[in-house]
């Protein structure tokens, strides 16, 4: 495994030969990889994976077998998950990610129900820094927001207790191949512009790959090649890996620069 002090870098999220799945059931095994601090590690794979249940354990949704979770040092293993989000570690599911009746300020309001009143509007003011859009849409009923401005209101609803890693997974699910890119390229890239760390599983590949610092490949729950993502869109074997090819392992590691 790579030394992270070669990069002068702490890892704000350091997963270590994880094993998870349901019941005793192993469906994630032996699953190592960092997130550095304003750096976007993606999680693709083709589908049955494992890459949804490998975020829900790291978020403590599903108990873990082995291995560990690390949290800016911390071994937050068993932590629960709203212990990891007290902790600083952000959560967006993929569906059911806001409150359709509530409008779009009391969905940020609720991210931040454990700030302080004064703390809040200084939430309210980061989130907005990001997301200008959301303080123009403040009084709509997210109900009425389309696709991509539902999960821009999830994502900012997340940062209100302002994380040092957000986990998205499938933050692109039933939406436009227009929408898909507004989060992608434009939405997740302004996380890790303000210092968060963003681990994030996406089925849509090739849109996930354009904007990763670091991507890990996952194929039947272990992860076959770990590698920054230009390095590893240069591979010769990656439509074969992408379609469920055994692959290389290689390190098991995702220490990179972003």
């Amino acid at each position: 495994m790579q030394d992270e002090a070669d990069l002068g870098k702490t890892a704000a999220l350091n997963v270590v030969s994880m094993v998870a799945g349901y019941g005793e059931v192993p469906i994630v095994q032996d699953v190592s990889f960092k997130v550095l601090p304003g750096q976007i590690v993606g999680v693709v794979g083709p589908n049955g994976a494992g890459k949804s249940t490998c975020l829900k354990a790291i978020v403590g949704i599903i108990p873990k077998m082995s291995g560990s979770v690390l949290f800016e040092g911390e071994d937050v293993t068993r932590v629960s998950t709203e212990g990891l989000v007290r902790k600083g570690m952000g959560y967006v599911p993929q569906l059911n990610d806001v409150f359709g009746p509530l409008s779009v300020l009391e969905n940020l309001l609720m991210g931040g129900y454990l700030l302080g009143r004064k703390e809040v509007k200084l939430a309210l003011n980061s989130v907005f820094e990001i997301f200008p859009r959301l303080e123009e849409m403040s009084d709509r009923s997210a109900n009425k927001l389309s696709g991509g401005q539902r999960k821009m209101v999830a994502l900012g609803r997340a940062l209100m207790l302002r994380p040092r890693v957000l986990v998205l997974d499938e933050p692109t699910a039933n939406l436009s191949p227009e929408m898909s890119e507004v989060v992608l390229h434009e939405q997740v890239p302004r996380l890790s512009a303000a210092g968060v760390g963003v681990l994030v599983v996406e089925q849509k590949a090739d849109l996930l790959l354009s904007v990763a610092n670091w991507s890990c490949v996952l194929v039947a729950g272990r992860i076959a090649v770990s590698a920054p993502t230009a390095e590893l869109r240069q591979r010769s074997d990656f439509t074969d890996l992408m379609l469920g090819g055994s692959g290389v392992v290689s390190g098991n590691s995702s220490v990179s620069s972003s």
